[in-house]
């Protein structure tokens, strides 16, 4: 589980900036899950949701991608170490930052690299018992050079470690990660679970991912089953989802396409079901079958989903109880996270969203986007936002930033 991402110039974000999953206030029994982490201080928890809001071009879609890039540079290879660093300036400065504090396990660890697009300069990696504020080193990084101090690791451990160092153009993480290391193989299976949707497909990505999800379906009746009565939440007149068959260009090869059957009556009375491709639905019910796979896969399996503009092409009862599912325990026994990017307000209210939940990005002047969270803000008296607060209205009214000052004067 997540417990706290750190980045530093990165996309829009020039300075240090912090997205926190750990509670800030008490958790009630009902809500979400309750990760105890030692102690009796309410802020051992870890929450379920972080929702991300703010102006357009304000950094949303930014704080997603920097987190896409942490965990891809920490399990793939693309040939370079991913990341935009911020670029209002006239210092050419291509260092940047990603530090990852997760819970797996009975452990908290804390991973972090220092990096360009060519290579890397520093990593670290530092494990402790969930609950105790001490931690050990498991390695250090510094250019080729690494460091074993508090001896968490054997001789061929460290000697794996040291070999993979030697390339600087990989994390050692990603290099040694098959090899079981304390730690490593963790972080790792952490960062290649990570489940991301960051750009908005086009239609002919859509239904080709579509086509391949028929393709799932065809060999998982199960999963088809559980996907048809999903969908029938949102359109009663849907009856089920089915893959069909057709034949591909090469002999004995199948090619899938995805069927949605519909109720329909007849002038006479008599009733049937007909089967319609998925590119013939309605955008909104392209967007729930695309997304299904990732849905029942994180909360199937405890995964992190990140996404971004989740509520596009959704009507706002459909965005508001995909994000309940991960709010509810009772949906959610796994501790799956979400964190998504929205502009859609309907989620910004306290039966929806906690405080500590709702994420604010805001871009100043110079172009430098920040993030806080709404259990942060404090007015001119130092008063936090209440509780039984109206959190979307304080919010469009630009009282917590994030609103373009001058919004108000726009002239077509």
């Amino acid at each position: 589980m997540l417990k706290r991402f750190t980045f530093r110039n990165c996309y829009s974000f020039r300075d240090e900036t912090v997205l926190s999953m750990e509670a800030v206030y008490a958790m009630k029994d009902n809500w979400g899950f309750v990760v105890d982490l030692g102690g009796e201080s309410h802020r051992n928890c870890i929450l379920p949701v972080a929702a991300i809001f703010g102006a357009n071009a304000g950094g949303k879609s930014n704080v997603i991608c920097a987190l896409r890039d942490a965990a891809k540079n920490v399990c793939e290879r693309t040939g370079w170490i991913l990341n935009s660093p911020f670029s209002l300036t006239d210092e050419m400065n291509d260092e940047f930052e990603h530090n990852l504090n997760l819970l797996i396990g009975e452990y908290e660890f804390t991973y972090s690299y220092t990096a360009n697009e060519r290579e890397v300069i520093r990593e670290s990696l530092k494990r402790s018992p969930i609950g105790h504020k001490d931690s050990k080193l498991v390695f250090s990084r510094e250019g080729k050079t690494v460091k074993n101090p508090d001896a968490l690791l054997d001789k061929t451990y460290f000697g794996a470690i040291e070999k993979a160092a030697q390339n600087t153009e990989y994390l050692i993480v990603n290099s040694v990660a098959t090899l079981g290391i304390p730690g490593c193989s963790e972080i790792y299976r952490w960062c290649r679970s990570v489940l991301a949707v960051t750009l908005i497909k086009s239609e002919k990505e859509r239904w080709e991912h579509l086509d391949a999800f028929a393709g799932e379906l065809a060999g998982n009746v199960t999963l088809r089953n559980r996907l048809s009565e999903f969908i029938k939440r949102f359109d009663p007149a849907i009856t089920s989802v089915r893959p069909f068959d057709i034949r591909g260009e090469e002999s004995g090869k199948s090619k899938y396409i995805l069927g949605i059957g519909h109720n329909f009556r007849n002038p006479n009375g008599s009733t049937g079901v007909k089967f319609f491709p998925a590119p013939r639905e309605s955008n909104g019910t392209q967007k729930i079958l695309e997304l299904y796979p990732m849905l029942a896969d994180a909360l199937d399996n405890g995964k992190p989903l990140v996404i971004d503009e989740l509520d596009t092409m959704f009507h706002p009862l459909v965005f508001k109880k995909i994000v309940a599912l991960f709010n509810d325990k009772s949906t959610n026994p796994n501790k799956a996270q979400l964190i998504f990017a929205s502009h859609n307000t309907e989620v910004m209210n306290r039966e929806e969203l906690r405080r500590d939940e709702i994420h604010i990005v805001e871009k100043n002047d110079d172009g430098v986007s920040s993030i806080f969270r709404l259990s942060d803000c404090v007015d001119e008296h130092g008063r936090k936002v209440r509780m039984d607060a109206r959190y979307d209205r304080v919010y469009l009214e630009g009282l917590l930033g994030s609103i373009p000052s001058n919004f108000e004067d726009v002239i077509v």
